[in-house]
């Protein structure tokens, strides 16, 4: 005589499968998930050098701003933030901190390079999120660390 149903062995070894199944599709849902924060955040990274630049275009090419005080304009047409406070050298968005690093002044007071940066904010509680970097040049790199928040030769570029 058989006996119909599942054994307690049958069903914990479909329950095990199931679970890992369910494991490895919760694992690709979060690593897509922060590479798209981090495509969010080498976009935002674009906005803010495109904006130094028209700043820089729109003063003669003379010089960058010695903060982020001009995205507070409405005019500006890659990026605006009105709750930059002046003074301010960086913002928080996206789980990250931008920071504005301008060079030092030449002779005549002009501020003629800068560097930009975005580190994941310790209160996300995401180790594994990049820092990236950005300088007049415009390139993205993955931030390395060396000097963090500068652009170093050892700075992988990401495109």
């Amino acid at each position: 005589m058989g006996k119909k149903g599942f054994t307690i062995i049958e069903i914990m070894l479909f329950i095990a499968v199931f679970t890992l199944l369910l494991c490895l599709l919760f694992a690709g849902h979060e690593r897509r998930k922060e590479l798209q924060t981090e495509e969010k955040v080498t976009t935002m990274l674009k906005r803010l050098n495109y904006s130094l630049e028209d700043y820089r275009l729109a003063h003669g090419q003379k010089d960058y701003p010695k903060d982020l005080t001009f995205l507070r304009k409405k005019r500006d047409r890659w990026i605006n933030f009105p709750e930059v406070l002046p003074g301010q050298l960086s913002i928080r968005k996206l789980g990250y901190k931008f920071t504005y690093l301008p060079g030092a002044p030449d002779a005549d007071g002009h501020i003629s390079e800068f560097d930009l940066s975005a580190a994941p904010l310790p209160e996300t509680g995401r180790a594994s999120r990049r820092a990236f970097v950005t300088g007049e040049g415009g390139t993205i790199y993955i931030d390395k660390g060396k000097e963090f928040g500068r652009v170093d030769p050892d700075d992988e570029p990401v495109f």
